[in-house]
């Protein structure tokens, strides 16, 4: 039985503590004993009304709060003494935390009869924790998110606080740096300024100061610090920033030698530039109008410019102004006659712009002469000099801090100094209204999402006091409360608007000329002749010659060219090379033609042109490009190839033979042979069997010479049927062994009823005293001795092949041929002929009909009747004949019975309507004899006449197609035998 004094206290210690909440319970889980602060929470948390003896799991509303709280009570009565920290949201759902320490109760025994519970709450302190953690990693992040080194010196100059960016950007490390005071950084002058600057720090409150700050490595950064002073706890210090501007240095240099280069260009260009007021009064001449016009410009300014135009072109020039003062920036582009200090006339392009409202102008800007690329390179000029003029203003560093609404907090001096306001102008503004008005819509958008993220990077435009445009590149970073809510943003603001510009005007002119390089069909290239290599191939080499610029910059000059353009490559450098040496001031372009190899094994010709230059290193370089020019090089060679060849034999002709003549004639090549071939019968072949046929003979005699000759010498056909052979270095005997091979392989030549046959003759010449023309005479009758004594017998012989042609053809033309001529030979006999005559009318009536041989065999031996177009075809038969046998002189009278012995006596016969006597008597005999047996044979399309009936009709038709003589002794005295 506890007494009432212990009772009070322990009831006094339980309570002792009003923030710690204390209870203890047997082995049960039953009270035992419990404060005010735990009945409370029991209350506020489960809404359970806790007594002594009452189970505390029952107590406890959540299943898996009372299963985990039931584990801890277990561990404490087993004997556990332990700590523990816990999560719990309240009722508001607000997460908490407790810290709790549990230990058993023992008996007087030593047993365990309950265990003690100390709980406390412990949730500010996480808070404060957690928010103290949140805002060393956001104040370590800032410091690393400043573009530059950031530092902190004591007044004695001893650095004392730096981020990691100052040891990336000096190479000390953290260790070697807590020893560097700021003399050790900076030497010569630009220790001094940096000691002024350090000054200025503290009698002003801010200094900025360019200096080259010394690295671990020997080496030296162009920097630009600025700085402000710093009182903590009494002592002084002073912090900032340093940038390192190296880069923007190296820029602002480049463009001011572009700048400095392009009004030197401007001052020696050779056009006249003038400048009118908007009453056409001239304010400016440029000085070089007194050499291309003769007027000082002195003479000029204050008077019109109507003064020096030409009076037939001053109504043109007024419309012309009048139009341009029309609209601000109009121009006009107008030709006149201008009247030059000595009153001659010049013909010159004005080109004027209105300018009045360019405030560096303030007038009408004229140019005179040829306008396209001085234009072109003014306006180039003009967006030049705007595009670079802000590179030259200094690029400060701000700060600023905006609140939940995005109202600015506070901004230091640089971000004041940067944009031109005063401190009470800007604090408590919204921040949208200092940007431009497009990047307004894009800050509402992301200002929220840079909230939710914690931290952004952005550039926006914003506006200077003055209304200037100012690119700035952001860091930021929320802060937040104890309590983790938003307090405000932190934001570093880095002025980039001439790195932003310099970079726009590099990229548009990198991709300008890149575009027009990689989208031109030819290859434009850079030759570095001091290193032997080239250092830059456009991408279209891979249409060129299927290879990439990395393989092509790869390739050795042996690779590059095939071997003969390869040796006039060479040839065409060196001599440049040294013209350029010796008159590097001559601008000269140099053009060759040259042939590549491909990748896929084929070649192609290129036409390459290029001009010689010094580069920035002083290496010689050859800057070309190369056009394609194979399907013009394709085409030269097939016109060549037509010029020069004969399109029948695809041999040379007479054009190129004469061209070549000129060439080979010359001492060297002696001795010189000229073989001359004529081809024997070509035109009787012609006219028996067709011009097709005789152009396969000429196809296969120029074979035939072309493979006898095969590279001594030049094959060509010079007429109809003559060749020639123009042969170097060739004497008698090896003439005479190229003529006999020539006459073997002839004569192994097979073609159906032709026979191949030519005549040769042939001239060398041995002194250059000699013409050629005299050797081309000398070969030709050399040709005629032999033509004359092989001719005629071969024509025989070809007559003789027609006839066996024509009867092999048509065995019925045949039998008709000799049964006529015998009956020519009848008739001839019984009208006293001499034995002579009586021959010649028998082979006359036999090759009565050898012109059919030119004839189609499909009307010879059609079966049925013929229609007007083949009748008209048969028709010429007796004209084929004629030819034919004409070109024989043993035939030759033969060749007129032949012609006309389809002729009538009443003359309505062909070829020629002869009538009556006009006929020769042998031609009127074949007739009477060819229509007997015409009739009297059989054909396809009707059966012959019998003897009498044939008999009927010569009787009927003598006097109208027959001579009624010849007609009555044909029947009379041959038929009646």
């Amino acid at each position: 039985m506890i007494n009432n004094d212990s009772y009070n206290l322990n009831a006094a210690i339980l309570e002792s503590h009003p923030e710690i909440n204390v209870f203890a319970f047997d082995c049960n889980y039953r009270y035992l004993a419990f404060n005010r602060k735990h009945k409370e929470a029991m209350k506020r948390i489960w809404g359970s009304e806790i007594e002594i003896g009452m189970n505390m799991l029952d107590a406890i509303g959540m299943p898996e709060d009372r299963e985990k709280a039931k584990i801890n009570f277990d561990r404490a009565i087993k004997g556990e003494s332990f700590t523990l920290m816990e999560e719990y949201l309240d009722e508001a759902y607000v997460q908490n935390y407790w810290q709790s320490f549990w230990a058993p109760i023992f008996s007087d025994n030593g047993r365990i009869v309950g265990s003690t519970c100390f709980v406390q709450d412990i949730s500010e302190r996480r808070k404060a924790e957690a928010a103290l953690e949140q805002e060393m990693k956001f104040t370590n992040a800032l410091l690393e998110s400043i573009p530059g080194y950031l530092y902190v010196y004591d007044d004695t100059g001893r650095l004392i606080k730096w981020n990691n960016k100052h040891e990336k950007m000096t190479g000390y490390t953290a260790d070697e740096l807590s020893q560097m005071t700021l003399d050790k950084w900076f030497e010569g002058e630009d220790a001094v300024n940096v000691a002024n600057a350090v000054k200025e720090v503290f009698e002003t409150g801010y200094g900025e100061v360019e200096a080259n700050l010394l690295t671990k490595g020997g080496g030296k950064l162009l920097i630009r610090s600025n700085g402000v002073p710093l009182e903590i706890g009494g002592k002084t210090y002073f912090t900032g920033v340093g940038l390192d501007i190296s880069k923007q240095r190296e820029n602002e240099d480049a463009i001011r030698r572009s700048e400095a280069m392009l009004k030197a260009t401007v001052s020696n260009i050779s056009d006249v530039i003038t400048i009118l007021d908007e009453n056409g009064i001239i304010k400016y001449k440029s000085p070089n109008i007194t050499k291309l016009f003769g007027w000082d410009p002195k003479d000029l300014i204050g008077r019109s410019y109507l003064e020096t135009a030409h009076s037939d072109d001053k109504d043109m020039l007024r419309k012309a102004f009048e139009a341009l003062l029309q609209e601000d920036g109009a121009k006009v582009v107008v030709e006149y006659r201008y009247k030059n200090k000595d009153g001659s006339d010049s013909i010159i392009q004005l080109t004027a712009a209105n300018l009045l409202s360019n405030p560096d102008i303030n007038g009408i800007l004229a140019n005179y002469s040829d306008i396209t690329e001085r234009k072109k390179m003014e306006n180039e000029l003009r967006e030049s000099e705007e595009r670079f003029s802000n590179l030259f203003e200094r690029a400060p560093l701000g700060y600023q801090s905006l609140d939940f609404d995005g109202r600015i907090n506070e901004v230091n001096e640089a971000w004041l100094m940067a944009l031109g306001y005063q401190r009470e102008e800007v604090v408590g503004k919204w921040f949208g209204d200092f940007l431009a008005p497009e990047f307004v819509t894009v800050f509402q958008q992301r200002f929220p999402m840079f909230k939710v993220a914690g931290k952004v990077h952005s550039e926006f435009e914003m506006l200077h006091k003055n209304g200037e445009r100012r690119t700035v590149s952001f860091e930021g970073r929320i802060g937040h409360k104890v309590d983790g809510s938003f307090d405000k943003t932190h934001c570093i603001l880095q002025d980039i608007t001439e790195r932003i510009q310099a970079e726009n005007a590099l990229r548009e002119s990198e991709e300008k000329y890149r575009l027009i390089t990689e989208n031109i069909s030819d290859v434009i290239w850079v030759l570095n002749l001091t290193k032997n290599k080239f250092t830059y191939i456009s991408p279209s080499i891979f249409q060129l010659r299927g290879i990439t610029p990395e393989e092509a910059m790869n390739e050795s000059m042996e690779e590059a060219f095939i071997p003969e353009s390869l040796e006039i490559a060479r040839e065409e450098i060196m001599k440049n090379t040294n013209d350029f040496i010796n008159h590097p001031n001559v601008i000269k372009t140099v053009r060759q033609e040259f042939k590549q190899p491909c990748k896929d094994g084929t070649t192609v010709w290129v036409e390459v042109s290029g001009r010689y230059r010094y580069n920035s290193d002083g290496e010689i370089e050859l800057v070309g490009a190369s056009h394609d020019i194979q399907e013009r090089k394709m085409a030269e060679e097939q016109i060549l190839t037509i010029i020069n060849h004969d399109q029948l034999t695809g041999i040379y002709n007479r054009r190129f033979y004469e061209d070549e003549l000129k060439k080979i004639d010359k001492e060297i090549n002696l001795p010189i042979a000229l073989v001359m071939v004529d081809v024997n019968g070509l035109k009787l072949i012609n006219d028996a069997f067709g011009h097709q046929t005789g152009d396969l003979l000429l196809q296969k005699i120029a074979d035939v010479l072309s493979k006898e000759c095969n590279t001594d010498g030049i094959v060509s056909r010079i007429g109809g049927d003559e060749f020639i052979l123009l042969l170097p270095l060739t004497d008698s005997e090896k003439v005479n062994k190229l003529i006999e091979r020539i006459s073997d392989s002839i004569a192994n030549e097979k073609m159906d009823n032709v026979l191949l046959s030519v005549a040769i003759g042939f001239a060398i010449k041995h002194d250059m005293n000699y013409d050629m023309k005299e050797i081309f005479k000398e070969a030709e009758d050399d040709l005629y001795r032999h033509k004359i004594s092989e001719s005629s017998s071969m024509r025989s012989k070809t007559i003789e092949l027609i006839m066996s042609s024509l009867f092999e053809k048509n065995n019925r033309e045949m039998l008709h041929s000799q049964r006529v001529g015998e009956l020519c030979e009848a008739i001839a006999r019984t009208m006293n002929f001499s034995k002579h005559e009586i021959d010649q009318m028998r082979i006359a009536g036999l090759m009565h009909d050898i012109g059919k041989i030119g004839i189609q065999d499909i009307i010879l031996n059609k079966k049925g009747k013929l229609d007007h177009e083949e009748w008209e075809q048969i028709k010429r038969h007796s004209e084929i004949g004629y030819r034919i046998l004409s070109s024989v002189n043993e035939f030759s009278e033969i060749a007129n019975y032949v012609l006309e012995h389809q002729e009538r006596w009443d003359g309505k016969g062909y070829p020629n309507g002869l009538k009556g006597e006009e006929i020769s008597l042998q031609a009127r005999i074949i007739a009477v004899a060819d229509s007997y047996d015409a009739m009297t044979s059989d054909r396809a399309y009707r059966r012959g006449l019998s003897r009498e009936e044939a008999i009927r009709e010569i009787q009927k038709y003598s006097g109208t197609q027959f001579d009624p003589d010849i007609a009555k002794a044909f029947v009379d005295q041959v038929l009646s035998i």
